[in-house]
């Protein structure tokens, strides 16, 4: 395997490797976990947004293959998040560490630069079952910050679509809703202590790409204040449930219980397969309320995180 690294060639891609990038993602995607995962607006988005020529690497084989591919993202909310991609049988052992040796030297490099704000975490999530990668990352002295589990929903009968109580409403969402949704977001969730999003980022990682649908933003209102949402994205094999939010006066009432079960039917009503999201291990409210509504953990990551340094 030694050898197998000798001959690969590490490089900065250009844009024209784009189109190639996100196929080996996608190949990524489906040898660890048996299907696609990777959205392509979203890395075409990301690497307009990044200095590829300092901060992406890909690596090829002798046979010019793609066999790694890592990005060093800008910084956002004190932190700078790691994309790294090696394939399960193609990728020579000893990739994920050549990768995050560019990585993490890259991020120490804008460190003494004063790229960086004061203390900037290097983050980075991996598998939680792909034992080598999470190895790679506690050698290159990463901490394990907590664990994300993805939660899904496969559907093997009719979804109903749901009643809602005098007073409720369900809408799209409209411009009108931004900020007030924001606010929900933010006074809805238990942030563990995290700084949350600012407006600005909240805004960019919402409505970026190609996914974003405002008949999938499902706005819950009561005598016509928002006080609940659904925010999914439909990628077509699954509806992606990226928030749910239920104002803090309107939990314990049954509202969030039923605006889940009407995210299921909106999936259903269009032939999407399955519903699936992700939550913190740090929340095990979230995790009993996905599974009571009938949501499996099908998978779990870890978060790792770096100082500079």
């Amino acid at each position: 395997m030694k050898a197998d690294l000798e001959r690969i060639k590490l490089q900065h891609p250009s844009m024209d490797d784009l189109e190639g990038v996100i196929q080996f993602m996608i190949e990524c995607d489906t040898a660890e976990f048996g299907e696609a995962d990777t959205d392509a607006d979203d890395v075409a988005d990301q690497w307009r947004e990044t200095d590829l020529s300092t901060d992406a690497w890909i690596a090829r084989d002798g046979e010019s293959r793609l066999i790694g591919y890592a990005l060093l993202s800008g910084e956002s909310n004190n932190r700078r998040y790691i994309d790294l991609y090696t394939h399960a049988t193609r990728s020579p052992e000893g990739m994920v560490a050549v990768l995050l040796d560019r990585l993490v030297e890259r991020f120490n490099e804008h460190a003494l630069a004063g790229d960086s704000t004061d203390g900037c975490l290097l983050t980075a999530y991996a598998n939680g079952f792909n034992k080598s990668q999470c190895a790679a990352y506690d050698a290159h002295g990463f901490e394990i910050e907590k664990y994300h589990y993805r939660m899904q929903m496969d559907f093997d009968s009719e979804q109903p679509a749901q009643d809602w109580p005098r007073g409720v409403t369900l809408s799209p969402y409209t411009e009108a809703d931004e900020r007030a949704l924001f606010d929900l977001i933010i006074e809805t969730f238990d942030w563990l202590g995290v700084p949350p999003f600012p407006f600005d980022v909240w805004q960019k990682q919402i409505f970026r790409g190609g996914r974003f649908d405002p008949e999938m933003f499902l706005m819950l209102k009561q005598d016509g204040a928002l006080s609940g949402a659904a925010l999914c994205y439909n990628e077509g094999f699954r509806l992606w449930l990226k928030e749910l939010a239920i104002s803090k006066r309107l939990q314990g009432t049954g509202l969030g219980s039923k605006l889940l079960k009407q995210v299921f039917y909106e999936a259903q009503k269009r032939g999407v397969p399955s519903v699936a999201l992700g939550v913190v291990s740090q929340n095990p409210k979230a995790c009993a309320f996905y599974e009571h509504a009938g949501m499996a953990r099908t998978r779990e990551f870890v978060q790792y995180k770096k100082l500079a340094g």
